[in-house]
């Protein structure tokens, strides 16, 4: 007797309409993004990494969508550097005065102007708790240190009050506004961090291994040859002449019929 097939309660049935209708919600959703991103890749205002670009465009519209702005601020201010996304540092200070969380973002410096101590502190005030919230202070020791200064064509050699400021703010938004900065970095940033971080280094082999650890004499002697004799000096090499054929080798046969083997003297036939 076969068994009774259940029927799916009112709340499975309620489940399976929610689901339905969130994905149709998200196909009509990415419909919409696409037909956007369309428009916006045949046009010919728009930053060339954009034109007849249907997924960059996508992407910038999707971006636009996270942090309230218009697409084309999006375009004009999100910039790839070594493959990385990254916005600049002024629609970075307007996006976190547009999120209408904190007051005009002011600054406060410190130290001597010209000097390794001269520094910069973004501070705002919180809407919501009318707390005075500030950056970490961002120092010209810091940017020496860190390998901004020196790096070719820097910005902190020629306008370091300036740098001073957009890295402060920065700072401030990663810290209390991860989430209109997306966790992306400023284009300035970028720079600086790909400018300074270390080569590279080469991958070990295994010959490097092996005379790193002193065992090339011990695979020597291993193989029978003395005090790290190189295996091409063995003796019974043979000798490769250039543009000599090697001799043609009958090829293997993988079942060979046995040989009549002559039968013992002792035994008789």
């Amino acid at each position: 007797m076969s068994e009774e097939k259940q029927l799916p309660t009112i709340e499975e049935r309620r489940m399976s309409l929610a689901e339905r209708e969130a994905q149709s919600a998200d196909e009509k959703r990415f419909g919409l993004i696409q037909r956007k991103a369309s428009a916006l890749a045949s046009s010919s205002v728009v930053p060339s990494a954009y034109q007849n670009n249907v997924a960059n465009c996508m992407i910038a519209v999707e971006m636009a969508a996270r942090t309230g702005s218009s697409e084309i601020a999006i375009m004009q201010n999100m910039n790839i550097i070594h493959g990385k996304p990254s916005f600049s540092s002024a629609f970075i200070i307007g996006a976190l005065e547009q999120s209408k969380r904190f007051s005009v973002i002011n600054y406060r410096m410190t130290g001597e102007q010209g000097n390794m101590n001269r520094g910069c502190i973004a501070y705002a005030t919180s809407k919501e708790t009318g707390e005075v919230l500030e950056s970490p202070e961002v120092t010209m020791a810091m940017a020496k240190a860190e390998g901004w200064v020196d790096k070719s064509g820097s910005k902190w050699k020629t306008m370091p009050e300036l740098m001073l400021r957009y890295r402060a703010a920065a700072f401030f938004g990663r810290l209390y506004a991860p989430d209109v900065m997306l966790g992306m970095h400023s284009a300035d940033e970028v720079t600086d961090i790909s400018a300074s971080a270390p080569p590279s280094q080469p991958t070990s082999t295994a010959t490097d291994i092996n005379s790193d650890l002193g065992l090339d004499d011990t695979i020597a002697e291993s193989e029978g040859l003395a005090g790290g004799d190189k295996l091409a000096d063995a003796p019974d090499a043979p000798e490769v002449i250039e543009g000599e054929l090697m001799p043609d080798i009958p090829p293997w046969d993988d079942d060979p019929e046995p040989e009549d083997d002559e039968p013992d003297a002792g035994l008789e036939l």
